[in-house]
């Protein structure tokens, strides 16, 4: 995510099997620093430079789960909330967090934490609020296809499909004005288009290029942030009494 009013971003990672940890990195620099918040994934940042984040994750069915907490970026308490979130987003205000949890086979959207304003049988992810705190948008599993599709939920729980979406869409964020929605998708042969949609469905491509670049964030300037990533193949060994991966790989295309 950009961080609010500076030339810096925020983000996770994972390196070599360990844990995730959060960073920031200034645009003009190629160096992160760690943010000092242990084994976290960075889900939402507030205007006010708080981070909504998931404390020691564990994957399931391909997304990260754990328990919600909230943390200054600029150091001091980190302040744990609940257990089996999955993403969350901050109010406009910083005063709120809509949040997405599973129980069992369902996933459930919540705003504020203890209000469900949606919930589905299939997999939600890219949790956005909107500019003006009227809608969140996230991502859906379609019903019988394997495509993700974006829907709209408004405070009083009513809920649409957004019509005329991109397929093999790979991220969301809203138009810094909120009059419409920013979304990547991956195109046949392994490029990647973005694109604004309005509510109404209304299309327009903004780019098309090479490689698989994910879309995370749009800054009020209007500069979004996208992620570059590489399919890799690794080979990994977790050694008899250690909890941590060790890469066995050479180059970028191992298998066993």
């Amino acid at each position: 995510r950009f961080a609010p009013g500076g030339p810096a971003v925020i983000y996770s990672a994972r390196w070599r099997g360990g844990a995730p940890e959060i960073l920031t990195v200034r645009q003009e620099s190629p160096e992160s620093r760690p943010a000092g918040l242990g084994a976290a994934r960075l889900l939402a940042v507030s205007r006010a430079e708080e981070l909504a984040i998931l404390r020691s994750p564990s994957q399931l069915m391909g997304m990260d789960y754990g328990r919600l907490a909230r943390a200054p970026l600029g150091g001091g308490g980190v302040r744990e909330l609940l257990d089996g979130v999955q993403d969350a987003e901050f109010t406009p205000d910083g005063r709120q967090l809509a949040v997405i949890r599973r129980d069992a086979f369902r996933w459930r959207v919540e705003l504020p934490i203890g209000t469900a304003v949606y919930s589905s049988n299939r997999p939600l992810r890219a949790l956005r609020m909107a500019p003006d705190g009227a809608a969140l948008a996230l991502l859906e599993i379609g019903d019988g296809r394997q495509e993700w599709q974006v829907r709209l939920i408004d405070r009083t729980g009513g809920d649409r499909l957004v019509p005329n979406c991109p397929e093999r869409l790979t991220g969301l964020a809203w138009d810094p004005g909120g009059r419409g929605l920013l979304l990547s998708s991956l195109a046949l042969g392994g490029h990647t288009a973005l694109w604004a949609l309005s509510l109404e469905g209304e299309r327009g491509l903004l780019w098309r290029g090479p490689g698989l670049l994910r879309l995370h964030d749009a800054a009020p300037d209007g500069r979004m942030l996208l992620a570059r990533e590489q399919m890799e193949q690794l080979v990994l060994a977790r050694p008899p009494g250690s909890d941590l991966d060790v890469e066995l790989s050479w180059l970028d295309g191992s298998f066993l």
